[in-house]
């Protein structure tokens, strides 16, 4: 395989060295090269360009020019053979009222109302009959149109094309220039008789539109002629004397050359529009040519310093912001080869070496993590053993045991014991299923027993409360999730308290939530401690139950401290919506796997 002569020493420089190389020979060079080839040709291959854009651009005035002459055309010719325009110039005044002459103006005002909406050129269209009865479609104009008339008259039924001239709007009181379009309408049975005439008007400030051309009022002009050489529109601003330079245009043939005037070289391009008379003029100033020219090439010489700074910028970047966070990232590698778990990336930027970095500090955490719920599972699993020695006592006699003596305890007629049997067998019950999941009905049957049997034990100085909405009693949620805390105000809460001791447990749905309160009115926690204890295992029954919670569903969901009104403590649990048809055991996540931002259920 061919290789260059110095590619040996190439593969082993730097990566710095390398990317000066690369961007020397890949970018600098061939941008200088280029750049000079580049202004050379400008100069030959640009006026030759501005010569056609300003032609093809002329082209397309012309065309839009003919197009909208052609559609102001159309409309007069319409008017002179549709039947209701017709009659309505040969109808008297008297009856203009009639029924059927009612209907066909209200066509009229259709047909000129639609072309008006259609065609945005147009200001205004007048229908004038011999009986002097008119209608004014459009934006009604106040002015003397007589010469217009008169010539019309003239012509016999033939179009006539206007200057530019003024008038005044009825509607604003302003003055405005039109262009407009006058036509005799004969009679099409006996085409010697005049029976009235119309007038299209065209907004010459619409016209402006279709014959600018972008940057021509700072490079040069458009003017359109009629057929005596004078000037209907102008656009731009940077044009020689209309009249001299008609006089030149009258002396050539060309529909294009070279002219100058006060001291400044044009290039002109005439187009001639046939079907009205009229001629396009585009003037455009050489010395713009030329400006734009040397704007290239300060662009080409600036663009070369320019990239060769970048270049030099981007050499040191490159190191800095690169090389520097590879070397760093592979040495944090080292430590951790060397079973140093707390080192970390610093990660300064989200791009790729970044998200290298962010990666490696989830590695590293979830190895440290892992280790450290494999050390929790060996000392579970010890206390698991332990647990099961003392715990091979045949639930089922249990079970018929606390049966037997509930009903001695009817047949002896203790009403109250066998009460009593009966609840604690149901909490046996519970505390013996090896499901881990519950029904809030079912939970809340199981609480009931619970307190009830600490009321019998404590006395009349316990009173409960608990309220919650039928609807949501079949919501699932994990076995004795609430006793635990009512276990901990009965244990702690009113621990040395004489006075009535209350507890009030509320289950209700809030913003998608199963939400829990469990109130009383003992000693009170702080913030301070409901922190310490789900945090530092000041508490290990809050920090069971939260620990429980979140590997379950996630750090949005768990426990909440909240003030109480009084005295005492309040303890929310926030818990996800599960119905009864979820297969919750699916979705449940057991100690030891791992747990995103997201909770289990994809929230």
């Amino acid at each position: 395989m061919f290789r260059w002569p110095f590619y040996k020493y190439y593969k082993h420089l730097s990566l710095k060295y390398k990317f000066l190389i690369v961007f020397l020979l890949v970018i600098t060079l061939p941008t200088m090269l280029i750049g000079t080839y580049i202004y050379y040709e400008m100069d030959l291959v640009f006026k030759k360009q501005a010569l056609e854009s300003t032609q093809d651009v002329l082209d397309k005035i012309e065309n839009n020019l003919i197009s909208i002459v052609r559609e102001v055309e159309n409309i007069s010719a319409y008017a002179i053979f549709n039947d209701d325009i017709r009659r309505y110039m040969l109808t008297s005044t008297e009856q203009l009222n009639d029924r059927d002459m009612v209907q066909r103006i209200a066509n009229i005002n259709g047909y000129l109302l639609f072309q008006l909406q259609s065609k945005e050129f147009i200001t205004s269209i007048k229908l004038e009959s011999v009986n002097s009865q008119s209608i004014d479609a459009g934006e009604p104009m106040n002015g003397d149109e007589q010469q217009w008339n008169t010539i019309a008259v003239q012509q016999k039924g033939r179009m006539v094309w206007s200057d530019a001239y003024q008038l005044q709007s009825a509607w604003s009181g302003e003055s405005k220039e039109v262009i407009s379009l006058s036509r005799v309408i004969n009679d099409y049975n006996d085409i010697r008789k005049q029976i009235g005439l119309i007038r299209i008007r065209l907004d010459v400030q619409q016209l402006n539109k279709l014959v600018e051309i972008p940057n021509i009022g700072t490079s040069g002009a458009v003017y359109l002629t009629n057929e005596h050489n004078q000037a209907i529109l102008k656009v731009g601003n940077d044009g020689p004397e209309l009249g001299q330079l008609l006089q030149n245009i009258d002396n050539t043939q060309e529909s294009s050359f070279q002219y100058s005037a006060d001291e400044k070289d044009y290039l002109v391009v005439k187009r001639s529009i046939a079907d009205v008379n009229w001629n396009l003029i585009a003037v455009v100033n050489e010395k713009s040519v030329a400006n734009q020219l040397a704007q290239i090439s300060a662009l080409i010489r600036n663009m070369v310093i320019t990239l060769t700074i970048l270049g030099l910028v981007a050499l040191f970047g490159f190191y800095y912001s690169i090389i520097r966070r590879i070397i760093d990232l592979t040495r944090k590698t080292e430590r951790m080869v060397k079973r140093d778990f707390s080192v970390r990336v610093h990660v300064t930027a989200m791009d790729e070496i970044g998200k290298l970095g962010t990666r490696f500090n989830q590695m590293v955490e979830t190895i440290q993590s892992y280790i450290e719920i494999e050390y929790n599972l060996k000392i579970k699993q010890k206390e698991f053993e332990m647990k099961a020695l003392f715990s091979q006592i045949d639930p089922h006699f249990l079970y018929n045991t606390l049966d037997m003596i509930r009903w001695k305890a009817r047949l002896e007629k203790a009403e109250e014991t066998s009460i009593l049997i009966e609840q604690l067998s149901r909490i046996f019950r519970v505390n013996l299923q090896q499901k881990i999941w519950n029904s809030l009905g079912d939970e809340i049957l199981f609480l009931s027993s619970y307190l009830d049997l600490q009321q019998k034990r404590i006395g009349n100085t316990l009173q409960y409360h608990i309220f919650y909405d039928c609807t949501i009693e079949s919501l699932t949620l994990m076995k004795k999730t609430i006793q635990i805390l009512v276990e901990n105000s009965i244990v702690h809460g009113f621990k040395m308290q004489r006075a009535l001791k209350t507890i009030c447990v509320r289950c209700y749905e809030e913003n998608s939530m199963l939400v829990i309160d469990v109130i009383d009115n003992g000693c009170g926690l702080t913030f301070k401690q409901f922190n310490r204890c789900i945090h530092e295992n000041e508490g290990h029954a809050l920090k069971n139950l939260q620990d429980r919670l979140v590997l379950a569903f996630g750090s949005n969901y768990g426990l909440r401290w909240n003030k109480p009104n009084k005295s005492g403590t309040w303890i929310t649990i926030c818990l996800p919506i599960i119905p009864k048809d979820i297969n919750v055991e699916r979705l449940y996540q057991p100690l030891g796997e791992s747990h995103n931002e997201k909770d289990t259920f994809g929230r």
